[in-house]
């Protein structure tokens, strides 16, 4: 008997230490994408080829941070980075450094890119990826994606007033001390 108490003992506390776990790691996860949302420094790009493969694949989400952000480090050959010219959104990695500007060539190709980047022209210098994400973000962005989340939310919004105007219905039952 004292051993079984303490096998369910354990087991609450496994369960409380993991659920621990969990809101923490959803709390600095939430935390992460606020900031960087309403961090102008920090950006999320998806990208649409398969020009830095294997490093990065088309699809993933990939975090950049600032220039001369604390986790950036300095711009030098190897570090990938993210720039924008003519509209258009680029991720390749520095293959040179020149005084004021960078040669850039994706992973996947043979040739470097045409023209140099220039620092003014740099949106952010990669931090990380999460694999698959943009393919995720680019569904909840599309119209059954948006759906997706709405009909769980409504559903949810009618059960509990379901249940709510199921309790002011119910008569009030009196609780006699005696």
């Amino acid at each position: 008997m004292i051993q079984r108490m303490k096998m369910i003992k354990a087991r609450v506390l496994n369960k409380k230490v993991l659920s621990f776990l969990v809101y923490v790691i959803l709390t600095l996860s939430i935390s992460g994408f606020a900031f960087m949302h309403f961090s102008s420094s920090y950006n999320t790009w998806i990208p649409v080829s398969e020009s830095m493969v294997p490093a990065i694949n088309k699809g993933d989400m990939v975090i950049t941070g600032p220039v001369d952000g604390i986790f950036s480090g300095n711009i030098e050959n190897g570090t990938i980075i993210t720039y924008e010219r003519d509209e258009i959104t680029v991720t390749h990695r520095v293959i040179a450094v020149h005084s004021d500007t960078f040669e850039t060539k994706g992973d996947a190709s043979e040739d470097p890119d045409l023209f140099p980047v220039s620092i003014s022209e740099i949106k952010g210098v990669y931090l990380f990826k999460i694999p698959y994400a943009g393919y995720i973000r680019d569904f909840l962005n599309s119209e059954p994606g948006l759906l997706t989340l709405i009909f769980p939310i409504i559903a949810l919004a009618i059960m509990i007033l379901k249940d709510m105007v199921k309790e002011a219905r119910r008569p009030a039952e009196i609780q006699v001390n005696l």
